[in-house]
């Protein structure tokens, strides 16, 4: 892979990531220092092949990042996702107008309780989405492991 087409690529990363984090595109600024942070050798380095898995299927949608993320949040949690995620966060704290929205909370304690167990209902749902996915995932390396074994 090119140069170019890996910063493409952690482009393309950063837009779902963000849609997924803060439900808008990300800043030009956001971009350039999630691309650079990609420099640091633990992100730069290839996971194991479900690792590589779960990042390339978050990769499709923010939907497909909130399901991966559900599921590496409780069973992966030193997955390439999550570093790529925290890096993202660390990017957005120090992003200007963006470190606001990241603070905000709904006004009120009903509304906050009524927020936080929607958003617990939502999360098993989602961690049981995620161990399907990633249990399909697991199911066809593991086929494609053996048949290359058997010379198929």
């Amino acid at each position: 892979m090119t140069a170019s087409s890996h910063e493409a690529l952690l482009a393309r990363e950063c837009e779902v990531f963000t849609r997924f984090l803060i439900g808008r595109p990300p800043s030009e600024y956001v971009v350039r220092r999630y691309v650079i942070g990609h420099r640091a050798e633990a992100l730069a380095a290839t996971g194991d092949r479900l690792d590589d898995a779960i990042l390339q299927f978050a990769r499709r949608s923010p939907f497909a990042t909130r399901v991966c993320d559900a599921y590496a949040s409780v069973l992966g949690r030193r997955s390439r996702l999550r570093c790529k995620l925290v890096l993202l966060l660390a990017v957005l704290e120090t992003a200007p107008q963006i470190h606001r929205e990241l603070e905000r909370a709904p006004a009120g304690v009903a509304p906050t309780l009524v927020m936080l167990v929607g958003r617990g209902i939502a999360a098993i749902g989602l961690l049981a989405l995620g161990a399907v996915v990633v249990v399909g995932a697991r199911l066809t390396l593991g086929f494609a492991a053996a048949r290359s074994r058997l010379g198929r």
